[in-house]
């Protein structure tokens, strides 16, 4: 089904939201993956595990690392559950709570690192594993879609553990016999922890750039499947557009649709006034056509083609043809009770067979085609309707493939026109 104008942008921004929400939601997964798991091996060793807290000078130091892991996990699971919200609605998370949710775990690991160093008076924790959590952060940060957001958590990060180790080493340690290393190594971690974030910005960056560019593709894609489904049916511009040139038999119904006297009727109208008729038409017929899972093949002045069953197979190809045969006469009775278009009649007939199906043409231009003697039959069938005095006609094996219905008739064997076999004609109306 092609997309009305001006939905294919509407259509761009709301993949790219849906994006940015998604892969949010990804790295706030992943995240509350991390703290629940940090949380059941601390809470393990320091309550399981006999000597597993003896490490800290203060038995309430443990405390503060459980409820911090507690906090930092309620707080992504708020987030995730904010996003999962935002989502449904399909709405763009607020700029302001997303930095917030930044500044927010950015701050959070060092805070845990000074109140450490604090409580237990010692700088020793610049080298505990909490230094992971900000790797944690900064490998998750090239999934970040906002940029900026990257930027603010980077600086933020780097800046906070940058003065925790400063206050680490000059107002607990000033003489350097607790920490492993010189101070300037722990002083480099911020400046490499700066670079790495810079450099998950620019991760952050191309894929930014990769996905808008995916986006794009698709939104083209979208557009000129939109522009070519308006001179084709939609089934049909998938078909071509697929460039799939296999040709193939099928089983399919045609339908063959013929105004009478369109040519008395145009040579006394206005080239505008025939488009506006035209369109007026054949709008209706097109619309129940497709809502029968019919393809319109071409449109002619005073007629048009449509196939059931291709170029998807139906097996009730046969019945979908005749119900919107039926449909498309009380369609038009309509229409003309409304004045929308003037009274009008016409013929349908349809016919059911093997048909030949694909494209042709070569890479400059192709079209879906549909061939074969069952075509020639549909076509000779509504012409019928001229020698019946009748509106609609189909064949035998049409009518084999309905419901049987007691208003249609059966006319016989009828011969057609530059064909050497007779068919078995029916008389609906």
């Amino acid at each position: 089904m092609t997309q009305p104008p001006g939905t294919v942008n509407m259509l761009l921004h709301s993949q790219m939201r849906k994006a940015a929400i998604t892969i949010e939601i990804i790295r706030v997964k992943i995240l509350i993956s991390f703290l629940a798991l940090g949380l059941l091996v601390m809470s393990a060793n320091f309550f399981l595990v006999e000597d597993g807290a003896t490490f800290f000078k203060h038995a309430y130091t443990k405390y503060t690392v459980i409820s911090w892991l507690a906090i930092f996990l309620v707080f992504e699971i708020i987030s995730y559950f904010v996003l999962r919200k935002y989502f449904g609605k399909k709405i763009d998370l607020p700029y302001f709570l997303k930095t917030i949710n930044v500044v927010i775990e950015a701050l959070l690991p060092g805070i845990l690192l000074f109140t450490l160093v604090l409580l237990e008076d010692s700088p020793i924790f610049l080298d505990s594993p909490l230094i992971f959590v900000y790797f944690i952060l900064l490998s998750l940060a090239a999934l970040n879609l906002q940029l900026m957001h990257t930027v603010i958590l980077g600086v933020i990060a780097t800046l906070s553990y940058f003065f925790v180790t400063y206050f680490a080493i000059y107002y607990h340690d000033p003489e350097n016999t607790i920490l492993h290393f010189p101070p300037g190594l722990y002083f480099a971690r911020s400046f490499f922890m700066l670079f790495a974030f810079l450099g998950a910005t620019l991760v952050a960056k191309e894929f930014k750039k990769w996905l808008n560019l995916s986006l794009n593709l698709q939104s083209e894609n979208l557009e000129i499947e939109r522009l070519f489904g308006q001179q084709v049916s939609g089934p049909i511009a998938q078909t071509i557009l697929k460039n799939d040139d296999v040709i193939k038999a099928s089983e399919v119904s045609v339908m063959f649709i013929d105004i009478r006297g369109y040519s008395r009727f145009a040579e006394r109208k206005s080239p505008n006034q025939i488009i506006q008729f035209q369109n007026n038409f054949f709008n209706p017929i097109i619309n129940v056509i497709n809502d029968h899972d019919g393809i319109v093949n071409q449109i002619l002045g005073d007629g048009l083609m449509a196939t059931f069953g291709a170029p998807v197979s139906q097996p009730d190809h046969a019945q979908k043809a005749f119900n919107a045969a039926v449909a498309i006469f009380d369609k038009i009775k309509i229409e003309i009770s409304a004045k929308n278009i003037p009274k009008t009649t016409f013929g349908i007939g349809i016919h059911s067979g093997e048909v030949v199906m694909g494209n042709i043409g070569n890479e400059l231009r192709k079209q879906f085609s549909i061939s074969g003697h069952t075509v020639n039959i549909a076509a000779r069938i509504e012409q019928a309707n001229k020698e019946f005095n009748s509106e609609l006609l189909i064949s035998e094996s049409t009518f084999d493939g309905i419901e049987e219905i007691e208003d249609i008739v059966l006319i016989g064997d009828v011969k057609m026109k530059n064909m050497s076999n007779p068919i078995k004609v029916y008389k609906v109306r």
